[in-house]
């Protein structure tokens, strides 16, 4: 699989994503909610991996530190472009960039690889990791939310569902990304999104303060995010009863035709 074909491939996948934004997806806010509570307050400089349309970079632009910088990388020219008409915000850079062969400048305080790792082939995760690692700083955080196995394997069974590269990430898998950075995996959790355990937050630390190493062997969630909390799960019941999420949409449709133009395939609900 050539880097070419993989750029065409989310070029034309960018679709998806402006679809995803304008009527939203169960997955994107809890990947959303989750890396916005991953990222310590301390953290000044956030790279994120694979940033789509832009929607999670200016969102964690207005969540983050008020003298944070971000910079967002995607390897499809497409959604850069987009990132950049779509969601601008002055604190954050929109670069095409594959993590893989371009230069990135170190250090960085939080790493995210939003159902990104998954899409790294398999020969090439050696290659991933000494990169992180040279790219994270002495104190960072990697912070990944991707499908489980049993996801993976469900969707290899029914023949859909699946990007151009789309590989089984474990347990082990996590464990050994971390050891390759020189850090530990502190929050490990199965998340239900779509159906039960479909997808997985790991949250990997160097130098975490207070914890235990040996504690990153175990398959239980590893250390709490309130991520999910009570108020939050009302808050979107809530939502969906009223018409608010009618009144978003309505709002977004608006935008993104002022700002791409006339586009009456990305306004269709997505099909999943």
């Amino acid at each position: 699989m050539t880097e070419s074909s993989v750029a065409s491939f989310y070029d034309e996948f960018s679709t998806r994503l402006i679809r995803d934004y304008v009527h939203g997806n169960r997955r994107v806010d809890a990947q959303l909610a989750f890396s916005i509570g991953a990222i310590p307050p301390a953290a000044r400089r956030i790279l994120i991996v694979g940033s789509g349309c832009g929607y999670e970079a200016r969102r964690m632009a207005q969540r983050a530190s008020a003298d944070s910088t971000i910079l967002a990388i995607d390897i499809s020219s497409t959604n850069i472009a987009r990132a950049r008409q779509l969601q601008p915000h002055p604190r954050v850079e929109h670069r095409q960039a594959d993590i893989l062969a371009d230069t990135i400048e170190p250090p960085w305080d939080v790493i995210l690889l939003p159902d990104v790792y998954e899409h790294i082939p398999t020969e090439d995760r050696p290659t991933l990791h000494k990169v992180l690692h040279r790219l994270l700083a002495d104190r960072g955080s990697l912070v990944l939310t991707l499908p489980s196995p049993r996801l993976q394997a469900y969707l290899k069974e029914q023949g859909q569902g699946l990007q151009v590269v789309d590989e089984t990430v474990t347990h082990t898998d996590l464990a050994a990304l971390a050891g390759d950075v020189g850090g530990v995996m502190t929050y490990f959790k199965l998340v239900s999104v779509w159906s039960v355990n479909d997808y997985m937050h790991v949250i990997i630390e160097r130098e975490p303060d207070g914890f235990d190493p040996a504690c990153a062997q175990t398959e239980a969630p590893i250390r709490h995010w309130r991520s999910d909390t009570w108020e939050r799960r009302l808050w979107n019941a809530l939502l969906s009863r009223s018409g608010i999420r009618r009144l978003q949409r309505w709002q977004r449709r608006r935008q993104v035709a002022r700002r791409l133009g006339p586009a009456p395939e990305v306004m269709d609900p997505p099909g999943d």
